[in-house]
């Protein structure tokens, strides 16, 4: 591997200065026609950078947004938290009372295990003739 390595690089420096002398001169049209394609792609890259650089500013700005909206939501987080923490420090302080007071603790249990809303018949809620029952 070497030596082919080292063949490549003696037949590359021995045929280098021919190809050198071997290439015409240059004309003034083929010099302008090069330096019209490089002012071109330079052109073409400062173009490119300068989208890039309004597309990162437009990000940044994106950032700075979605940055103010996690702080909000962080906000708005600690908030919730510290009131599920307080009803749930009411909730424990509650269960403790009934738990000291037996009495009160059978009424309560009584009173969660009444129904709030009547019961009524369902028959009594619904008219089978409800639209000709509103013409009479």
């Amino acid at each position: 591997m070497r030596r082919a390595c080292a063949t490549v690089f003696i037949i590359t420096m021995l045929l280098a200065p021919g190809v050198l002398m071997a290439q015409e001169e240059l004309t003034s049209d083929q010099l302008r026609r090069m330096y019209d394609d490089a002012v071109a792609q330079m052109k073409t890259t400062q173009d490119r950078r300068n989208e890039l650089a309004r597309d990162s500013e437009k990000l940044r700005a994106r950032i700075a947004e979605l940055e103010g909206k996690l702080e909000e939501t962080r906000a708005q987080m600690t908030a919730m938290a510290d009131s599920t923490y307080k009803a749930r420090a009411e909730c424990a302080a509650f269960d403790e009372f009934l738990k000291a007071n037996v009495s009160l603790r059978g009424q309560w249990l009584a009173f969660l295990q009444k129904s709030i809303i009547p019961a009524t018949d369902v028959k009594q809620l619904l008219d089978a003739d409800w639209p000709f029952s509103s013409i009479r």
